[in-house]
């Protein structure tokens, strides 16, 4: 499963500030990352070839492929009062090298470096963008039966601070604050047959600008096929209450997406420039790495208004239908499929299905049509919208007897 990039414009960001017109102020200091097991699906632990986990080099170092310890089980990164050194640069690694490193440093895998003092309380950051730290896809040259599809990272902010002008400066029910976002990779071969891509060779599925699909010519597939690697909102984990003249307002946090770096050593900074996106283009044989950037809203809906979602059989398969009123702020939209309903839920759509009225008060009508060859039966559809601040809401779910 992956998801095509999804680019958001500053000034859609611009605008939605504009229109909310709330400015409040947080203290809020680290933010740590720890991944979770690989693809855990209900009771299935989920793993890929090989997988590693290590924690370290300390925070702002580069030194990625030397960690300080290094773990054959997931659960071994702990949170800041558990050790003040498991804390940074967090990773999860899986494959048997076939380059020049060996070990751990040549495998494949992603790493999350949370960043130090988040907020400063002089300055107004509610709803404008904040660093959360740094990521990196270590994308070397590995054999694996079993790749890794994706992992969730979880997300810890620690001692959070309410406003001056609220009741009280320590928040409800306390100062920390979870929330997790799942990382998806789309492994590519890296070394699709044909120099000059010829004789129906297939060609490599990510480019970069201007860049030729060939490998072996220049770009980003200049070493063979660049990998991709999406990122996407998980249900809401977790918030924080402040008081504001004995009335409550709930916040949380929501990543607004990577911001590329041309240099994996490079640090980010803590305003970002250019656009936001959901995805990174990975070239093979390297460390690539962005800069991921999120931002303090209130608990909300995605503002969209839903006047109607069904799914009926259709000669092809089964029809899903939806009509919006309104879609402020939204992005797109999300399928998912289960038999049960309540159960683990199959997504349908590879990519992101955009918002027909993105930017505008209006409202649209969408249609997909689930073509997978499914057994007779009774199945269920939920729909859930994403808007720019990664937030979402899930609708349904529908049922329908195939």
């Amino acid at each position: 499963m992956s998801k095509n990039p999804l680019i958001i414009l500053f000034v859609v960001l611009i605008t939605f500030i504009i229109v909310v017109g709330v400015v409040q102020a947080f203290t809020m200091d680290n933010v740590d990352g720890q991944w979770s097991r690989i693809e855990p699906n209900g009771d299935d632990f989920g793993s890929a070839t090989n997988d590693f986990w290590a924690t370290g080099p300390g925070s702002g170092d580069t030194n990625f492929d030397d960690p300080d310890r290094i773990f054959s089980f997931w659960g071994a990164q702990s949170w800041p009062e558990v050790d003040l050194n498991f804390n940074d640069w967090n990773q999860v690694r899986y494959g048997e090298p076939t380059g020049t490193e060996t070990g751990f440093a040549g495998q494949s895998g992603f790493g999350f470096d949370g960043v130090d003092d988040v907020m400063d309380p002089s300055t107004p950051n509610f709803d404008t963008p904040i660093l959360i730290g740094k990521f990196c896809h270590f994308n070397n040259p590995i054999n694996a039966a079993d790749a890794m599809e994706w992992v969730d990272l979880s997300f810890r902010v620690d001692n959070i601070q309410c406003d001056p002008s609220a009741d009280s400066l320590s928040p409800v029910p306390d100062n920390l604050l979870y929330f997790t976002y799942r990382f998806t990779l789309d492994e590519t071969p890296n070394d699709p047959a044909g120099e000059d891509c010829t004789g129906g060779y297939a060609l490599c599925p990510h480019t970069l600008g201007e860049d030729t699909h060939c490998p072996y010519q220049s770009g980003v597939n200049s070493l063979g096929c660049a990998d991709r690697v999406d990122i996407g909102a998980l249900p809401l984990e977790d918030s924080f209450t402040c008081y504001y003249e004995g009335s409550p307002k709930q916040y949380k946090i929501g990543v607004l997406g990577f911001t590329p770096l041309a240099d994996s050593l490079q640090q980010c900074p803590d305003i970002p420039s250019g656009e936001f996106s959901y995805s990174i283009i990975s070239p093979e044989e390297s460390d690539n790495c962005a800069c991921l950037y999120g931002i303090v809203t209130e608990v909300i809906g995605t503002a969209v208004e839903l006047i109607d979602f069904s799914a009926n059989p259709a000669e092809m398969g089964i029809e899903l239908t939806w009509e919006t009123v309104t879609e402020v702020d939204n992005l797109g939209f999300n399928l998912y499929r289960s038999q049960l309903h309540i159960g683990i839920k199959e997504q349908l759509n590879e990519s992101l299905i955009p918002s027909q009225v993105i930017g505008s008060l209006f409202g649209a009508q969408y249609t997909y049509v689930d073509d997978d060859l499914l057994a007779d039966g009774t199945y269920y559809y939920w729909l859930e919208s994403v808007d720019i601040r990664g937030f979402t809401e899930l609708y349904g779910p529908v049922e329908v007897q195939r």
